[in-house]
């Protein structure tokens, strides 16, 4: 077993599209329009969207679905991801960066 850092909405997108199990815990339901976004985008689809754009007008969402991960959440993910433990970065009351690992 092993263990997974996440440190920003461009690395969970990466997780997503490489376990697309991870858009059913319920945390990460806001991140489903994202990621379609994202693969039209790739895709050089009809979207009209730039890839790096969509990303940097969207990295607001990790702290957010980050921080509403719940314990269940938890088990879901690491069960999907086949790790003992997952671990992300989100900010503290003064700013800093701290690493959250569950």
């Amino acid at each position: 077993m092993k263990k997974v850092i996440v440190a920003n909405l461009s690395q969970l997108l990466r997780l997503v599209s490489e376990n697309q199990a991870l858009l059913t815990v319920p945390a990460f339901y806001p991140l489903k329009p994202l990621y379609e976004r994202l693969k039209e985008a790739l895709r050089g689809g009809s979207c009209g969207c730039n890839f790096n754009e969509v990303i940097e007008s969207h990295k607001h969402l990790f702290p957010i679905v980050m921080d509403n991960v719940q314990i269940i959440d938890h088990s879901m993910i690491k069960s999907i991801l086949n790790v003992h433990q997952l671990c992300y970065y989100t900010e503290s009351g003064d700013g800093k960066r701290v690493l959250k690992c569950h």
